[in-house]
């Protein structure tokens, strides 16, 4: 009966030796699979970065080139018509601002026309920003620019968002991480100041920290910012004739 139970003890611990072995076999891939996971997901994100910081600087390019050109902005331009054709497209009012409302559109098809971008066919009608119809598409699924002016703070500029559902695309596009990333490689990485401002999208409410909101609250995970690139400063001032 001892040698029995001695004998039984040994498979026992033979077993459990296997288990253990097994075990650590299995914590050592799941960590492996968690560190590929990760590293998966930041190289994503830098593909994000990278992917709107190339597209903005093309479209900062763009601008200035059709200015230089021109003499006039993109979707302000009066002559317009005389240039790519009545058929074509419209002219702006030559006020040297570009709102969203009236001359947004019409500065991505007058870019278009004069070969400055490579976008699918701009309507440049409508104020709705409809991706791949009236504004350019993002690398960014679902994404797209829009033009537009604010007179209080950063001028003409452009920035990119998302449909809301309501007919424009100002819609939340990036994490705070990654517009902080954007802001801080092309800018200065505050979301108020400079010539990129981080925003809040129409559906969302924390891009910015709440105690502090000159910075980026890169602690949440989900799409919360808008970001806009001010052109002016490479642009024509307005009243500058």
């Amino acid at each position: 009966m001892s040698v029995w139970n001695n004998q039984n003890h040994r498979n026992v611990d033979t077993t459990r030796g296997v288990t253990l072995v097994e075990l650590a076999i299995a914590i050592v891939i799941i960590a492996v699979l968690l560190m590929a996971l990760t590293a998966g997901r930041n190289l994503m994100r830098a593909g994000k970065v990278r992917a709107v910081i190339s597209e903005t600087e093309s479209f900062r390019g763009a601008f200035t080139r059709f200015q230089d050109k021109y003499n006039e902005l993109p979707g302000d331009m009066t002559e317009a018509q005389s240039y790519f054709g009545a058929t074509e497209t419209h002219n702006g009012n030559g006020d040297e601002t570009i709102p969203w409302a009236t001359e947004g559109a019409l500065a991505w098809q007058h870019l278009q026309l004069a070969s400055m971008i490579g976008a699918s066919k701009m309507s440049g009608t409508g104020a709705a920003g409809i991706v791949d119809k009236n504004v350019p598409a993002s690398k960014i699924a679902g994404a797209g620019y829009f033009v537009d002016y604010d007179a209080n703070s950063i001028g003409n500029h452009f920035g990119i968002g998302r449909a809301d559902g309501s007919g424009t695309n100002d819609a939340a596009a990036l994490k705070p991480e990654d517009a902080f990333n954007i802001d801080s490689k092309m800018d200065d990485g505050i979301t108020n100041k400079g010539r990129i401002r981080g925003l809040n999208g129409s559906n969302t409410t924390g891009c910015a920290q709440t105690l502090d909101n000159t910075k980026y609250d890169v602690t949440k995970e989900t799409e919360e910012c808008v970001l806009l690139f001010q052109l002016d400063n490479q642009l024509k001032p307005a009243g500058d004739n």
